[in-house]
């Protein structure tokens, strides 16, 4: 299970990975048009702000696999390698609930973005795809918590 949790978080991040890719050449050509031919690409802000939404959310989980997030080690590392477990299992618990809270939230955005039928304003390009991938990269991450969690524990109880 660990393996396809962390498999999948690892795709995610290819996946990501590749649209800051477009991302990136995309608004390379968009300044190039502007500032050359006077003719920016029409919805590429737009667009841009969608490729986002997959770019973060799609990196979130590999960055948790990887323990890459931003950690304050300065006083942690001082602790015993007990009392650091306990810390760490204390942070992955309330790093679930909030990630949670996001996921719930972000189903309910994405659900009401499909009934409305909300689209982009200049490429009319619907919302709710793009509002979805927020849970649900909020859910990879959860598991990959979730795996930080459990592997945390085992240390506290010194297994």
């Amino acid at each position: 299970m660990i393996k396809k949790v962390h498999a999948i978080s690892a795709v995610l991040n290819g996946v990501g990975a590749g649209v800051l890719v477009l991302m990136m050449f995309l608004t390379s050509a968009d300044v190039f048009m502007r500032f050359v031919f006077n003719r920016p690409i029409m919805g590429a802000f737009g667009l841009t702000e969608l490729m986002m939404v997959v770019t973060v959310f799609f990196a979130l989980a590999y960055t948790e696999s990887q323990k890459s997030h931003i950690g304050v080690d300065l006083l942690i590392d001082r602790l015993h390698r007990r009392a650091q477990a306990v810390t760490d299992s204390f942070t992955s618990l309330l790093s679930l609930g909030i990630i949670s809270v996001i996921m719930w939230q972000g189903a309910l955005f994405a659900h009401a973005s499909f009934l409305s039928g909300e689209h982009s304003a200049v490429l009319e390009i619907p919302l709710f795809y793009f509002k979805a991938l927020v849970p649900f990269g909020a859910l990879v991450l959860n598991l990959e918590i979730l795996i930080s969690l459990i592997h945390s524990l085992r240390k506290a109880a010194n297994r």
